[in-house]
């Protein structure tokens, strides 16, 4: 059986050191346990009187417009429910950003989602959105945000863990019928060209995103690896359990560095302290090599550290892969690691690099 040791050692050498909408999920969830469902029929067609779209809506279920008309909460006995909310388009935050700004007030602990499952692209009628997938007590949530010529969509669905698959298949059969004025489209051809911020891009073909607001970066990880937060500036991802992945580990810590001094030097200076703290914490240390690491990517570069590292914990011989960023304006330091049972190391390593590549630096929030 594999040890999960190396896992324990990695979590004692990291632990050194839009448009905001008015939202209604707790009055728009509703219990249900039907899992025969087939697409919505009969229906009827909703036709909102302030915006102007349409919807095919299952026959039976509950409207309520709220806000002269421009927010609609729909409600079925089977056991689901949406929100449809509309704002003046606000060209200067991007799809991606506009999620986030749900993510502060709905995401984190003692709030309505307690994690983000995954998030992606996609198009709506025509129209740029951004569809991202939450769970928290008792409920899993969609939200979808598109971007038209003049107004902001926000839909967010609601369902129970068990049934949500299920109920989502209806859900998706009505995104399908809904339809937008002339209004929205007419001189809108660049919109599927919008040009997001650094990080905004979807993730990559089986990767989920991790991208929450204070982290200061975005980062693309495997479909079906776990995410923890050990602490409130670690963030951990590994494979599932039962398989070898699950005694690797890729993880990103934010520390505080030395306040004064370039960025070479702050990464030189933190990279020595790693280096002290795992001669003291680990036996047979031999360090395998040392270089630069030049982060580019959207316009950003920062100048960091990187070292490669090979000790024995136990039974076990881990080997790790460590970079240090240090940012450019401010006295805080991103340290990512790869760490694995030396014999699987190379297995993995090429995993980690895709991991690496997707790391986007972004401003705090």
């Amino acid at each position: 059986m594999i040890s999960i040791r190396p896992l324990r050692t990695l979590m004692t050498v990291l632990c050194l050191s839009i448009l905001c909408l008015s939202l209604f999920p707790d009055e728009a969830f509703a219990q249900g346990q039907d899992k025969s469902l087939t697409a919505p029929h009969p229906t009827r067609v909703y036709r909102n009187p302030a915006i102007g779209y349409s919807l095919n809506l299952p026959e039976g279920v509950e409207l309520i417009e709220r806000e002269s008309q421009r927010h609609l909460t729909v409600r079925s006995s089977k056991g689901y429910a949406f929100n449809l909310q509309t704002g003046q388009v606000n060209s200067t935050v991007s799809l991606p950003e506009m999620i986030l700004k749900l993510e502060t007030l709905y995401l984190g602990k003692g709030k309505a989602w307690s994690q983000k499952l995954t998030e992606r692209s996609m198009k709506i009628s025509g129209l740029p959105a951004w569809d991202a997938f939450y769970e928290g007590p008792g409920t899993r949530a969609r939200v979808i945000v598109a971007r038209g010529r003049v107004t902001d969509f926000v839909f967010m669905f609601f369902a129970t863990p068990q049934n949500f698959d299920s109920m989502q298949r209806e859900f998706d059969q009505i995104l399908l019928t809904f339809k937008l004025p002339p209004a929205e489209i007419d001189g809108n051809s660049n919109l599927a060209s919008e040009r997001f911020q650094p990080g905004a891009r979807p993730p990559g073909p089986g990767a989920a995103r991790f991208a929450e607001p204070g982290f200061g970066y975005s980062i693309d990880y495997p479909l079906g690896w776990s995410m923890v937060k050990p602490n409130p500036k670690t963030v951990v991802f590994n494979g599932h359990k039962g398989s070898r992945a699950k005694s690797a580990a890729i993880s990103v810590q934010n520390v505080y560095g030395a306040k004064s001094g370039s960025a070479a030097d702050k990464a030189r200076t933190m990279t020595g302290a790693l280096k002290s703290q795992l001669a003291s914490g680990a036996d047979d240390v031999a360090y395998l090599g040392e270089a630069d690491f030049i982060y580019m990517n959207g316009g950003r570069r920062l100048n960091g550290r990187q070292f490669f590292v090979s000790y024995a914990r136990g039974e076990n011989r881990i080997r790790q892969w460590v970079v240090v960023m240090p940012r450019d304006s401010i006295n805080v330091v991103h340290i990512w690691t790869y760490a694995a049972p030396e014999r699987w190391f190379k297995e993995f390593r090429p995993l980690a690099e895709e991991v690496l590549k997707s790391w986007t630096i972004l401003p705090f929030k």
